[in-house]
Formats: structure tokens, sequence, C-alpha cells
């Protein structure tokens, strides 16, 4: 009896352990820490604006991408960030920024930015033109906007004691209004083209025209895009379930690269006397 009554008082106490609510009060050490710390930044010890050209970069439609194939959105993005890696070392002055599928990139001068995104277009064009499997191609678009920006390379001990002691995480941080700017030209860019906001438009020194900045001097690339971006949303209007595109998506993207490489291979012929 003694035995059984022991098992069964073990078996209550362990039944009663198993029901007890937890205890209140109680903190890990990492939730202590944070009760205790203030996540202190000054920005009035930040370092004076500078203006800069901000473009930001980035791979169309990588969320449905990425949600379908692992090989192959990790293929789009790491060709994409070497061409931006390589190009940057072509171009002095300019500093990029990665972000997952895309990166926003700094230069001080327009003839800067400019002559780093004929760079990047060429190079990712012709990648694009010459794959014949349509469902490996992939498509960037950006925006570029001009402002004051502040880096964190200037984040200082007064600004912030803990990210100032992390020198390889706060120089990827860019504070500033053309960062957001850029971002949301890009969503108003063609496949394959640059918004150019009018903050870049209305800059000194630029002389641009038009909302698109058109990149591509090479008529037989222009001609070869033209005909790649055809084929491409032809090919996405037949398989919209399939790559999860949204056909509302696909007519306004086909629609802006109808317009843009269409106007630019119409250059191409009139500059050959055919028009």
């Amino acid at each position: 009896l003694v035995r059984e009554n022991g098992e069964e008082k073990v078996m209550n106490e362990h039944r009663e352990h198993r029901t007890m609510p937890p205890k209140t009060g109680t903190s890990s050490k990492g939730l202590d820490a944070i009760e205790k710390m203030d996540p202190y930044f000054n920005t009035g010890k930040l370092k004076s604006l500078d203006n800069q050209y901000v473009l930001y970069i980035d791979i169309m439609g990588m969320k449905t991408t990425m949600y379908r194939s692992f090989e192959r959105s990790t293929i789009f993005m790491g060709k994409l960030h070497v061409v931006l890696v390589k190009a940057s070392e072509l171009v002095q002055g300019v500093t990029v920024y990665p972000v997952m599928d895309g990166a926003y990139v700094t230069a001080g001068q327009y003839d800067q930015i400019s002559e780093f995104i004929r760079i990047v277009y060429t190079w990712l064009g012709r990648v694009f033109v010459n794959t014949k499997n349509l469902a490996e191609c992939f498509i960037v678009r950006a925006g570029l906007a001009y402002g004051p920006i502040v880096t964190g390379d200037s984040i200082c001990e007064e600004v912030s004691q803990v990210l100032n002691e992390k020198t390889d995480y706060k120089k990827h941080l860019l504070f500033g209004f053309p960062v957001v700017l850029a971002a949301i030209g890009e969503e108003s860019a063609p496949p394959f083209g640059v918004y150019l906001d009018v903050t870049v438009r209305t800059a000194a020194g630029t002389n641009l025209a038009g909302i698109w900045f058109k990149w591509c001097s090479d008529l037989s690339l222009r001609s070869r895009m033209c005909n790649q971006m055809k084929a491409y949303y032809t090919y996405a209007e037949s398989h919209s379930e399939e790559l999860k595109y949204d056909e509302k998506k696909i007519e306004e993207h086909k629609r802006k690269a109808v317009q843009f490489w269409g106007e630019i291979d119409k250059q191409k012929e009139k500059s050959s006397g055919k028009l």
C-alpha cells in the first residue's frame, strides 16, 4: 500500500507540475539586457548631408521565382550581384549597397551613375537575349533619384555606440529621401529600364528629357532586346498560372516593354533609313 500510495503521490505531483501556470516576473538574460538598454541614436551628430545620385535596381518577380525554385532564384540573384560587383570595379566613385535580389547604388556625379547603369544593363541585357529557354530569363528594372543622403559610414560613437562598433553592419546603411524616391520610381520603370525621378531630371548638368533613361546605344542589342521582350511576354501570357504571374501585371509590363523597346527599335530603323 505504501508503494502504491507513493507511486500515486508521485504521479499526482507530476500532473500538478505539468498543469501549473508559468511563473511571472522571470525573463531570460537577453530580455533583461533589452529592458535595461536604450536603443540610443542621435541624428544630430551625423555628418552633414551630401547630395548623391541613388539608384535602386532589382529583379522583377523574384518573390514568386524564389517560391517556385530555390536553384533558379539563387542563380538569378547570384548573376546580378556578380555584375554589380564587377561594374563597381570599373566605375570610380560608385558604392553598392546589396539587398537580397537587388541593390542601392550611390554616386556623386551623373556621369558616374549613368556609366554604371550602361555597363550593368548592357551586360545583363546580353545575358537576357542569349537565353534560349525563356523560363530561365530574368529581367531587371530600376529607379534613379537625386538628393541629400547620409551613409552608415558617418555613424560615430556620438551617434550610436552600438552601431559604431559594428563596422561591417553600418556600412550597409543608407538614409535619405532619394532612397525612397528611387525605390518608388523602380515600380514605374519598363522591363530592363530605369525610371528617372524628377529630382534627376531637374538636377544641374543632366539635360535629360523623358522619364525613362535610354541606356542602350548598341543598335544590334536594341533590336535583339525588342525581339526577346516580345517572345518573353508571349511566353508569360501562356504560362501565367505556372509562373504565378498576375495577368494584369503581365499586360502592364508588356505594354511598357513595347513602348520602351519598340520606340528604341524605331530609332534604329530611322537611323538606317527605313523610316
